[in-house]
């Protein structure tokens, strides 16, 4: 049976990526090259979070190594509401305490 939920593998294109060479010194990691138009042109066509595009390093069971395009998306943190105890995303739970402010606190 075919897992549906995997989503297609994207492969970062415009790089060559290989170990670093054997007599290099222990923190070199890896060499990477980049085909400035290749890499650029695929770039573009990325959606972005908030200005950046996150790529994984991986080997293949052949040892190949290659970028591929990190496409997990974190779920968004809740928290239970004192009161209620129910469920709430936190970015609400953050402007319910705003408006608890007392305005005559505000030094401004």
């Amino acid at each position: 049976m075919e897992n549906t939920n995997k989503q297609e593998k994207v492969f970062v294109q415009g790089t060559f990526i290989k170990d670093a060479h054997p007599k290099a010194p222990e923190f070199v990691l890896l060499n990477i090259s980049y085909n400035k138009a290749s890499f650029i042109k695929w770039l573009q066509e990325q959606p972005d979070v908030k200005g950046w595009v996150t790529t994984t390093v991986k080997r293949s069971p052949k040892g190949t190594i290659y970028a591929e395009l990190d496409t997990f998306i974190p779920k968004p943190k809740e928290v239970k509401d004192d009161e209620t105890g129910e469920v709430v995303p936190d970015f609400d739970k953050q402007v319910e305490a705003l408006n608890d402010v007392d305005m005559s606190d505000i030094p401004f």
